[in-house]
């Protein structure tokens, strides 16, 4: 009355096959793949570990006191994928105010992401693909994404991320304009020379980062407007790679990219 229905289940999973029948003086012969499983006469079979030597095709043959006997269908007992990461993420450079998009591909059942970023989960990155509009050089990190599933947890290689200044020179603002333009030397490694003009008069800084987003120093450059001025920029305390120079006045930004040696 009651027919044993198809499993699919993770590795080494216990698992149990039900037959229900009516009848007088019932007699039960579970078989696999055809052939009789020694000891399985009753109406529940259990499957201690699924493998592949006891995934299959099950059936329950039914005798009673009157003929003919009855075989169930055959229900199938099949293993479930294990999660397993098929892509990991690849890293990247990108340029400050370009979109990023990092993916993973996964295979098993019931996958579930979550994204980091330098071990920290990123809020409502809960997808295969994590994109980032317009990034920042604070997105510079490592990601990585871990990844749930109905059989076993993964978590992915990370990912480095770099983020470059924007190589934009300049950027108007509401009122007036900044600008800033790299003298050198080029590469430096002591200083390097900035030429920053403003139509207004305002208190200016100039700020040193890493090819990661790392502020390095804060250097300030005083009151500043009315044309352009060179300004000589300390670096010693900067490594040798690429950084950034944010030369920033009230609410108005500019940039300028430096090879340090």
């Amino acid at each position: 009355s009651e027919q044993p229905k198809d499993v699919s289940a993770c590795a080494d999973a216990s698992v149990e096959l039900l037959v229900s029948a009516s009848g007088a003086g019932l007699k039960y012969q579970w078989r696999r793949n055809g052939a009789v499983i020694n000891g399985a006469t009753t109406s529940k079979y259990s499957i201690a570990a699924l493998n592949a030597m006891t995934a299959g095709s099950y059936d329950c043959v039914v005798t009673g006191s009157c003929n003919p006997s009855a075989t169930s269908r055959p229900a199938i007992v099949a293993i479930s994928s294990a999660t397993a990461i098929t892509k990991q993420p690849v890293g990247t450079t990108v340029e400050e105010g370009k979109p990023l998009t990092l993916t993973v591909t996964a295979s098993g059942s019931a996958l579930r992401y979550q994204w980091s970023k330098n071990g920290a989960p990123i809020t409502d990155a809960t997808s295969a693909e994590y994109k980032v509009p317009a990034v920042t050089l604070g997105d510079a990190g490592a990601y990585s994404c871990a990844i749930t599933g109905g059989c076993g947890n993964i978590v992915s290689a990370e990912a480095s991320v770099i983020v470059t200044p924007s190589t934009s020179v300049f950027e108007d603002a509401e009122v007036g304009s900044l600008w800033a333009q790299l003298l050198g030397p080029t590469p430096s490694d002591e200083y390097t020379v900035v030429r920053i003009s403003m139509d207004q008069f305002l208190p200016a800084t100039a700020i040193i980062s890493d090819a990661q987003g790392r502020i390095i120093s804060t250097v300030s450059l005083g009151v500043i407007g009315g044309g352009a001025s060179d300004f000589r920029i300390p670096l010693t305390r900067c490594v040798s790679g690429l950084h950034s120079i944010q030369i920033s006045a009230g609410s108005q930004r500019a940039y300028v990219k430096i090879m340090v040696r």
